[in-house]
């Protein structure tokens, strides 16, 4: 399923650079269903009165733009020599990043220097790889949240965080609330 949206204004721009995401690029989601289900909501708001409608809009495209941003899925630009290396390390990340200390320790785990690590992250997703690394510990806790009792330290500690403090303000930068408000 694809969906276009359309942006303009210094807020959007602003709100897309903040979620790490680009204008004018296709972005393959795996959350797909609640991606749709904003979508929906924003097209029924069409029936509502023009008084609340704008807000009501600004504040779904908000929170569709972090979900967007929060779903995605990584895929390594095609052609590129790198493409190998890339999917190599990005496959070790996802599979080690609740025990993850450094990016340097990653990058000496995959055979590559630190900072031809760090280039192909942006290379290949247009983001750094601590902020990648901080996506993959803050979705896995958001769905901590959602599916077990666990409290919000809790969660922080399993996918690698260590001081609470820090995985609130990764965990509201990515999904635009704080863990508790999330849950």
């Amino acid at each position: 399923m694809k969906y276009f949206v359309d942006l303009a204004g210094k807020r959007s721009r602003d709100l897309l650079a903040e979620c790490g995401l680009r204008a004018r690029g296709i972005l393959p989601c795996v959350e797909s269903a609640h991606i749709a289900e904003l979508f929906e909501q924003i097209l029924s708001c069409s029936d509502l009165q023009a008084n609340g409608r704008d807000a009501t809009v600004c504040a779904l495209v908000e929170a569709l733009l972090r979900r967007t941003a929060a779903g995605r899925r990584v895929v390594p630009k095609p052609g590129l020599p790198s493409a190998g290396t890339f999917e190599r390390c990005r496959a070790y990340m996802e599979s080690h990043y609740p025990y993850i200390e450094s990016i340097s320790r990653v990058a000496a785990a995959c055979h590559v220097s630190a900072p031809y690590f760090s280039r192909l992250f942006r290379r290949h997703t247009g983001t750094t790889a601590e902020r990648y690394l901080s996506l993959l510990r803050v979705n896995h806790a958001a769905r901590l949240l959602q599916q077990s009792g666990m409290t919000v330290k809790e969660a922080g500690q399993q996918v690698g965080f260590k001081d609470p403090y820090h995985f609130s303000r990764a965990f509201k930068r990515v999904h635009g609330k704080a863990p508790r408000e999330f849950r």
